[in-house]
């Protein structure tokens, strides 16, 4: 069997369970939604909302947001204990982890039938606090920002290039981290315009911190966005 066959038969299966549709009343008559639009809390207050007043069942919400806190969507939506955060590690066909995201209002209901849920996907749940950024994109974030800092000091004691200096500190965070990618190289993979954005959206949230960097600015008034294509082939990034 080849592989194109497996990836096809993998495709048809989904498809008779899956059936995409376009119109928001899709979501009208279910007892479960799953939320995972773009990292911006208005829309998501928008959409889940708008479920809410047209749906009679009382729906659950889980939302794959992995930046902004679940109590401010849930408040603003009117869903009061029913919903939580179910955060996918990306990739989620090859991440097993996925964070559970509580609020006050969560009822144990809607929390064991997360747990069960992740476990019947073979995944395993971490525990997060409700706060922007979780776990995953909380590290990363400040990760990423402090592996500029130190580029940009590097090139600056020595005066070198930074480019010559994001190198250096890549390959540090790669090969003595023990990590399959350095700190720029993950950004790439993310996509420059997605650390940006997800910088700008947890940084409102969090005090005391300048969570925002000057080069990623620059990187994207220069079209470096890094991130993938349709295809899965790499755009143009750091390196």
């Amino acid at each position: 069997i080849e592989n194109y066959d497996i990836i096809d038969e993998y495709i048809f299966d989904v498809l008779n369970i899956v059936r995409p549709v376009t119109g928001i009343e899709a979501a009208y008559q279910s007892n479960l939604i799953f939320e995972a639009v773009s990292e911006n809390k208005d829309l998501k207050v928008k959409l889940l909302s708008a479920i809410d007043k047209n749906n009679p069942n009382q729906p659950w919400y889980f939302t794959n947001t992995s930046s902004v806190p679940i109590n401010l969507v849930e408040k603003e939506a009117g869903i009061e204990g029913r919903i939580l955060g179910f955060h996918f590690y990306n990739p989620p066909a090859i991440q097993r982890l996925v964070e559970l995201i509580l609020t006050n209002n969560t009822t144990q209901e809607v929390v064991d039938f997360a747990h069960q849920y992740a476990k019947n996907l073979r995944k395993v749940v971490v525990l997060s606090n409700d706060i922007a950024g979780f776990i995953g994109n909380g590290h990363f974030m400040r990760d990423a920002l402090h592996g500029i800092k130190e580029a940009e000091e590097l090139a600056a004691e020595n005066e070198f290039p930074l480019y010559k200096a994001i190198y250096m500190v890549n390959k540090v965070t790669q090969d003595y981290l023990v990590r399959p990618m350095g700190i720029f190289q993950l950004i790439d993979y993310v996509g420059v315009d997605v650390v940006k954005f997800i910088l700008n959206v947890m940084d409102p949230f969090v005090k005391d911190e300048d969570l925002h960097s000057d080069l990623l600015d620059k990187l994207m008034l220069q079209g470096v966005t890094g991130g993938q294509l349709s295809s899965g082939a790499q755009k143009d990034g750091i390196f």
